[in-house]
């Protein structure tokens, strides 16, 4: 309710993401990765230093997961899949003195995704959750979550055998 917000810690965010992905059976999809967030910015809270954000790089979470194509052939326009993963905290492994490059205990992600598909963009929405402990910042308790997205893949390259390197938006 931005009527009752006081600051903000992160209102903006670069996040560029290293990613492992391994189909299977033209309808699962065994993925893994770790985020790196370049940039960070929000309300300078540095006479709290719990909210004190650190400059430079911040490796967060990595993750492992499975996504699951319900609807739709890979050539088709459309198609429908489901999507769960599991996110490790090793942002705190990477750097103790980070703060919000991650979670503070082991978490999950569950979506629904919609993808409609052309020969040079792929269009993807999704919406989900994501489950994980409750945290307490200055007696705001921050807990599970509704998410959403919209995003744009761009095929770059794709070999006959249907290997292929693309750039997300």
């Amino acid at each position: 309710d931005a009527d009752t917000e006081i600051f903000r810690v992160v209102s903006d965010q670069l996040v560029g993401h290293a990613v492992l992905a391994f189909g299977l059976w033209d309808r699962l999809v065994l993925f893994g990765g770790i985020p790196v967030s370049y940039w960070m910015a929000g309300d300078n809270i540095n006479s709290t230093p719990i909210l004190a954000r650190r400059s430079g790089l911040t490796v967060g979470d990595a993750y492992f997961g499975a996504r699951g194509r319900l609807y739709g052939e890979a050539s088709d326009l459309f198609s429908v899949a489901v999507q769960g993963a599991v996110y490790v905290p090793t942002a705190d492994l990477a750097d103790e003195d980070q703060n919000f490059g991650g979670e503070s205990t082991v978490s999950g992600h569950v979506q629904a995704l919609g993808e409609f598909r052309t020969r040079f963009v792929n269009v993807t929405l999704n919406a989900g959750a994501r489950l994980r402990d409750d945290a307490d910042f200055r007696g705001a308790t921050i807990g599970h979550e509704l998410t959403y997205g919209l995003g744009l893949l761009f095929p770059v390259w794709k070999s006959e055998k249907n290997h292929q390197v693309n750039a997300h938006v």
